[in-house]
């Protein structure tokens, strides 16, 4: 098994392998905030991923992360209650 955070172009272990995880976080690191980006990049990982190696997908992780107990009463990323476009405590 064999558990990545990246996509197929730039991956050079996965084919020794039986099993790829893919960990996501689509809208999150990238795409901030923007939910309709959400869709199109599970698509071009996971169809990255097939048409490089052909074996079993799974995803392994999925969704984002914030700072425990970070709140705010605005859109802020990293907060537990965020709806950003990225806006950043950082």
């Amino acid at each position: 098994m064999f558990v990545v955070n990246s996509e197929a172009k730039t991956e050079l272990a996965a084919h020794d392998f039986d099993l790829i995880c893919v960990n996501l976080y689509p809208s999150w690191y990238s795409d901030c905030g923007d939910l309709d980006a959400i869709a199109p990049a599970l698509e071009r990982v996971l169809s990255g991923f097939w048409e490089k190696y052909k074996k079993p997908i799974i995803i392994s992780e999925f969704g984002a992360d914030a700072v425990a107990g970070m709140h705010s009463e605005y859109p802020l990323m990293w907060s537990e209650d965020t709806r950003s476009k990225c806006s950043s405590a950082f």
